[in-house]
C-alpha cells in the first residue's frame, strides 16, 4: 500500500509540474509547436522593409539605443502566429540620428524624382527593397535547399513588405503635378520586386502571403513637428502637413488598387495609418465633455504621443563638455514613440498583435 500510495505522490507532482510548466511557458505555444513538429509544418516570416521592421540597427548604441524590450512587430507578429524562423533583410538608419531619411523601395527611382530638390544627403548607401530582394535570391539556394528531410516538410511563407515613410517625408516637397507620377512609380518598383519573389525556387511552388500595411501619415511623428511645425520649422502655416495627408491617402489608395490587381500571393493589408490614428485619438476629451481629463488619460494606452522617449539633443556638464548624446524618457510604456521616428516597443508590441489578428481573419486584399 505504502509503495503505491508513493506512486500516486510520484505522479501526482508529476502531473503537476507538466501543469505549471505548460502554464508558464503558455506564451511558448508549446501543444501548438509539437502539433506542428507531429504534422511536419513550419512557418517562416521573411522580413522586408526600413527600421520599423528590423532589429538589425545599423546606429551605434551609444546614439540611438533600441527599445527596451528589442522586440519590434515583426516579433510579436511571430510569436502570435507561431512561426519557427524569422530572415531579417530589412535596413535600418543611416550611420547617424540626424540623418533625415532610411530605406526607400528603389533608390535610383527615388534619386530620379527628387534630383530637382537639391538634397545634399541621399540615401543611396542604404539598402533599398532592390537590394534587400537581390540578398534573399543570392541566399535561396542555401537556405531553402530540397535535401530529403526538408521534402516532407510543409511549409508557410510570409513576407512582409514595409516601404513609403521616407518616400512620403520628402515626396510633400514635390510639385503638385509630379506627386502622382511620383507615387505611381514607386508602387510599381515595389511590385516589379515582389514579382521577383514570386518567382523565386523556392516560393515559386508555394502560394506565399504577403504582408504590405499601409503607411502612416509622417506628421504625425515627432520629427515632422521638431523639423517643420515646431517655432523654427520649416512648416509653420501647415501648408506642408495638409499635404501629406492628401499624399498618405493617395499613396495608400494606389497601393490598394495594385494589390486588388496582383494575384500572385495572398496579400493581407494592416492599415497603419488608421491604426495610428486611433491611437492618437486615444487621449481627447470627449466632444461631449462628459469625462474628466485625467480619466482619460488613465485610460489610454499611451498618454505621450507628440515626444519621443529618447532625445538625441546633448546635455553639457557646468564645464560646457557634452556628457552623452542622448536622453531617455522615466517610463518608455508611456509613449507612442521611442525616437523621433520610431514607435516605441510597448507600440510595436500592439501593432503585432493588430496584424496578426487581420492575418487570422484572413482578410485578403486581393
Amino acid at each position: 500500500m505504502k509503495l503505491f500510495a508513493r506512486l500516486n505522490v510520484i505522479v501526482l507532482l508529476a502531473i503537476s509540474a507538466l501543469l505549471f510548466v505548460a502554464w508558464n511557458m503558455r506564451s511558448y505555444h508549446p501543444i501548438t509547436r509539437a502539433k506542428k513538429v507531429w504534422s511536419r509544418q513550419t512557418t517562416e516570416i521573411v522580413v522586408f522593409g526600413d527600421s520599423w521592421s528590423t532589429n538589425r540597427l545599423e546606429l551605434p548604441t551609444a546614439q540611438a539605443p533600441a527599445p527596451p524590450n528589442k522586440k519590434l512587430w515583426v516579433d510579436t507578429l511571430c510569436n502570435e502566429v507561431v512561426c519557427d524562423r524569422i530572415y531579417d533583410l530589412a535596413q535600418s538608419l543611416p550611420s547617424h540620428p540626424s540623418h533625415r531619411r532610411g530605406p526607400v523601395i528603389d533608390n535610383e527611382t527615388y534619386a530620379n524624382l527628387t534630383r530637382s530638390m537639391n538634397f545634399t544627403a541621399g540615401p543611396t548607401d542604404i539598402g533599398d527593397f532592390r537590394h534587400q530582394v537581390d540578398e534573399y535570391l543570392a541566399q535561396d539556394d542555401a537556405r531553402w535547399q530540397d535535401d530529403g528531410e526538408q521534402k516532407s516538410m510543409k511549409t508557410t511563407i510570409i513576407f512582409t513588405v514595409f516601404f513609403g515613410i521616407w518616400e512620403l517625408w520628402d515626396f510633400v516637397d514635390l510639385p503638385e503635378e509630379a506627386v502622382l507620377p511620383a507615387v505611381v512609380d514607386c508602387i510599381a518598383s515595389m511590385f516589379a520586386q515582389l514579382d521577383r519573389l514570386i518567382q523565386a525556387k523556392s516560393v515559386s511552388s508555394l502560394r506565399p502571403t504577403v504582408i504590405i500595411p499601409t503607411v502612416p501619415d509622417p506628421s504625425f511623428f515627432p520629427r515632422w513637428i521638431s523639423q517643420r511645425t515646431s517655432a523654427n520649422g520649416t512648416d509653420k502655416y501647415g501648408q506642408l502637413q495638409r499635404h501629406a495627408v492628401i499624399l498618405t491617402d493617395l499613396w495608400n489608395n494606389a497601393l490598394q488598387k495594385r494589390i486588388a490587381n496582383w494575384n500572385k500571393a495572398d496579400v493581407i493589408m494592416p492599415d497603419f495609418d488608421t491604426w495610428m490614428l486611433q491611437k492618437m485619438r486615444e487621449p481627447e476629451i470627449d466632444e461631449t465633455e462628459l469625462t474628466a481629463v485625467p480619466n482619460i488619460m488613465k485610460d489610454a494606452k499611451f498618454t505621450e504621443l507628440s515626444q519621443p522617449c529618447v532625445s538625441y539633443t546633448a546635455h553639457s556638464s557646468g564645464d560646457g563638455t557634452k556628457i552623452q548624446p542622448f536622453t531617455i524618457c522615466d517610463d518608455p510604456s508611456y509613449f507612442l514613440f521611442w525616437d523621433d521616428t520610431r514607435l516605441s516597443g510597448a507600440a510595436h508590441e500592439l501593432l503585432g498583435k493588430h496584424v496578426a489578428g487581420v492575418l487570422r481573419n484572413h482578410t485578403v486584399s486581393n
